[in-house]
């Protein structure tokens, strides 16, 4: 039998982690579902009826991108207890299975009940304003935000890593954490942008912005360079999004209680 992944091991493994945590999931599902309703709703209102394809995709972008991070930071939380630890670590699978199933449940599975749960309050949302408001709004094309879905989900999934390394990093407050050491990273590579184009370019007086362009001064004003980085800035999100899975990886295959 392969000691790294066997398909029955995992399924085993992942129905034991929907069983144990059913009701936890499905109490956070209706908070969630609740939470949505209400803030669309109040959305709805302050327009006036109106609640196009931008306002659906926002609201998506916004809720996903929370509700999800808050999720993955917890999928590793009995790592923390040390009851719950040992149980946990002992278990009869791999440590590939064990990050497999974590993964599986925060990403795949948290991606698609998201996205069913807040495609049904869309839906009644749309009807209201369509029914109270006299509007004339619909769902919002998929055709119409490819662009927008495609590096929302890669900055989701970049995310999704950062708090998952984090479930498995830290031992408390996993989310804040998470973020917290996010922040600072992204700050030090804010101050360190500006010295590292200053050597590059061999220039004082520029103006470097991480992902976005160097303005060099040229006849008494600026002139921007790289002002188009947003591919540039796709594949390291992915590249970033892959090393920090697999650290996490490493750093469960570490875990001792």
């Amino acid at each position: 039998m392969n000691n790294t992944f066997n398909i029955q091991r995992f399924s085993r493994l992942l129905n034991k982690q929907i069983m144990d945590n059913y009701a936890s999931y499905l109490m956070s599902l209706a908070v969630l579902a609740g939470i949505l309703f209400i803030t669309m709703g109040i959305g709805l209102l302050l327009n006036h009826g109106d609640f196009d394809g931008s306002a659906q995709i926002g609201f998506y972008a916004t809720f996903l991108i929370l509700a999800g991070t808050i999720f993955t930071s917890m999928v590793f939380a009995d790592l923390g207890d040390k009851k719950k630890a040992i149980p946990a670590l002992t278990l009869p699978v791999s440590h590939f299975e064990k990050f497999l199933v974590g993964w599986f449940i925060s990403v795949v599975i948290f991606l698609l009940v998201f996205t069913l749960s807040f495609a049904v309050v869309n839906l009644i949302i749309i009807n209201l304003s369509n029914g109270y408001f006299d509007r004339h709004n619909s769902f919002f094309s998929l055709a119409d935000y490819n662009k927008h879905l495609d590096m929302l989900f890669v900055g989701f999934g970049f995310l999704e890593a950062v708090t998952f390394f984090g479930a498995v990093f830290f031992e408390k407050l996993h989310f804040i954490k998470s973020i917290f050491a996010l922040f600072v990273i992204l700050f030090m590579i804010w101050l360190g942008d500006q010295p590292l184009a200053q050597l590059i370019f061999g220039q004082g007086e520029l103006r470097a912005i991480p992902y976005v362009g160097v303005a060099l001064p040229m006849a008494n004003n600026y002139t921007m360079i790289g002002t188009d980085n947003s591919t540039l800035l796709y594949y390291t999100l992915i590249a970033v999004t892959l090393i920090l899975w697999t650290a996490a990886f490493f750093r469960l295959k570490e875990k001792q209680v």
